[in-house]
């Protein structure tokens, strides 16, 4: 329940503090006087987006200030959760400061606006005129049915699951996008890989291939080589092992007759066992000497695909075209990755869904038990209020998609005149009718949805008379619930209220400033007198407003 607000230098107030109570208080004043204004600062307190241009004067900021009383366990989990000092009294400050910034405390705790908005929807259902005709808008008739239907908890899993959904449907468009290559793309890569795979490319593999190459080519050329080096070796009596036994018996005569010369004898021995090893190696060597035309064209190809490799993938090495194979490797990797991942997503995907379908259903299934009961009890307020006719009907369609708001499509049709179709809520209802609707749909939504304070900013336009007196009865009967505030013009409601605030416009020179006054017994007879007479005091309006008050006194009493 609100107890207490103090605003200070907003628009035309400089300061004001109104304390209220439990019940129905009523505020009251000319048009222009500043009941809009008072409005507005409390909205500030309940997470509204500041306006700098709305302070009175610019040398100061503006403050904002609301008590509540609290009696909500759930607030108090709720202030727990955001980890706020909670207090059966909690205090709401906001400061508004002239370059537009602006802080809020909630128990002299710092906190952002974002939070405040939050509280704010628990603590205050502030409904003004622009808000009867969001009644048109179908997430506003689902919020409705929802709060009558107590889906509260219900529709948070179904939004969570949502938001979940959402994020992995952003999640594969932004893989699906990663791989965007088409099949054909992918395939041709492929191929190039595994051409470059079959090839088993070395650093070295062009080299050894010429080499090989060059052998095969340049046979006789080899094997003359080694004829003639054989023959160097192993001609008589000339041959290079034939002199070498020859000099090894030179050294062998001269160590006999001395050991001087001994390291040489051993140094030629040596080398003559080197030369006719190396004689047997050549003559190995020659031996194995074959010429194979198969093999040389089989290299010749070879070395023909690697240099082909080389020009169709712009490369001037076997080095760049390694390093090709491996970017292709890697990229096929990373495209298999992405398949894998993309196909993980799609799993997850048909679980969310399954899940958002199973939780949707649950959500229309019960919207559309409750809206049968919800409806009955809004025809008969709606003709208390002067609208015996009325019939209402909740029309539920499938939804195109998952929606915040669940899997249902629902719109409000009403028919007012017997005989006739029907009809959309906006093409129907004319303003007060609206407002009575509304009205009718506070009050019944009330008693399931635990609110301490709603406000209405002349929720009554459009009505008069007998109707005035049937709003007056409801909205008293709503505030044996609840508190209700009311911004009202209408003399029938503001002498059903329990409390009466005026707003007064006071000019002193130059200077023009809003005031808030609260109205003892005698004040409320003359304030109802004169809304009764066009602002024109006749004893007349004075005796019918004396009859108000006493008849709303006498109900309180019955």
């Amino acid at each position: 329940m609100l107890s207490s607000l103090q605003i200070d230098n907003y628009a035309l107030i400089d300061s004001v503090k109104a304390f209220f109570s439990d019940g129905m208080t009523c505020i009251t004043g000319q048009t222009g006087a500043g009941k809009s204004i008072l409005l507005g600062g409390l909205s500030l307190v309940l997470g509204k987006r500041a306006d700098s241009t709305m302070i009175k004067d610019p040398a100061k900021k503006c403050i904002v200030e609301a008590t509540f009383e609290l009696k909500d366990d759930e607030l108090k989990d709720y202030f727990e959760k955001k980890n706020l000092q909670y207090d059966s009294q909690t205090i709401i400050r906001r400061e508004i400061y002239p370059n537009g910034k602006s802080r809020v405390f909630i128990n002299d705790s710092p906190v952002l606006l974002s939070v405040l908005e939050e509280i704010g929807l628990r603590l205050i259902d502030l409904h003004s005129q622009r808000k009867t005709q969001t009644l048109m808008r179908e997430d506003q008739q689902l919020s409705i049915v929802d709060s009558f239907a107590k889906n509260s908890n219900l529709l948070s899993k179904y939004q969570e699951v949502l938001f979940r959904f959402k994020e992995i449907l952003k999640k594969k468009e932004r893989l699906t996008k990663e791989n965007f290559f088409d099949e054909e793309s992918k395939e041709l890569n492929q191929y190039l890989f595994e051409e470059l795979q079959e090839a088993d490319l070395t650093h070295s593999l062009k080299n050894d291939l010429e080499s090989e190459l060059q052998e095969l080519t340049h046979f006789e050329d080899i094997k003359t080589a080694l004829q003639s080096a054989i023959y160097t070796l192993e001609d008589e009596p000339y041959g290079l092992i034939q002199l070498m036994f020859k000099l090894q018996g030179f050294f062998d005569k001269l160590i006999q007759n001395t050991n001087r010369f001994q390291y040489l004898s051993e140094r030629v021995s040596g080398l003559r066992a080197e030369t006719q090893d190396l004689s047997l190696e050549l003559n190995t060597a020659f031996d194995s000497l074959e010429v194979n035309d198969q093999e040389i064209e089989q290299l010749t190809q070879q070395l023909n695909h690697l240099n082909q490799l080389e020009l169709k993938h712009r490369v001037q090495s076997i080095e760049q075209l390694i390093e090709k194979r491996d970017q292709l490797g890697k990229f096929l990797t990373d495209v298999e990755t992405l398949n894998n991942q993309l196909i993980e997503i799609e799993l997850q995907e048909e679980k969310y869904q399954s899940e958002l379908k199973r939780l949707g259903d649950q959500l229309s299934k019960k919207r559309k038990e409750k809206s049968i009961q919800l409806i009955k009890e809004i025809e008969e307020l709606t003709s208390q209020m002067g609208m015996p006719d009325m019939e209402m009907k909740m029309v539920f369609s499938p939804a195109d998609t998952f929606t915040i708001n669940g899997i249902d499509n629902l719109d409000f049709l009403i028919k007012t005149n017997p005989g006739s179709d029907f009809k959309p809520l906006k093409k129907v209802a004319s303003g007060g009718e609206l407002s009575r609707i509304m009205l009718a749909l506070k009050t019944v939504v009330s008693r399931y949805k635990k609110l301490p304070t709603v406000v209405f900013d002349e929720i009554d336009t459009g009505i008069s008379g007998k109707i005035a007196d049937a709003v007056a009865q409801v909205m008293r009967t709503l505030s044996s619930q609840m508190q209700v505030i009311t911004v009202t013009h209408l003399p029938q409601v503001a002498a059903a209220g329990k409390h009466h605030f005026k707003v007064l416009k006071e000019i002193k020179g130059e200077t023009t400033k809003t005031v808030l006054k609260k109205l003892d017994s005698g004040q409320r007879v003359q304030e109802i007198a004169s809304m009764l007479s066009s602002h024109q005091i006749t004893s007349s309006a004075l005796n019918h407003a004396q009859v108000l008050l006493i008849n709303n006194i006498n109900e309180d009493e019955s």
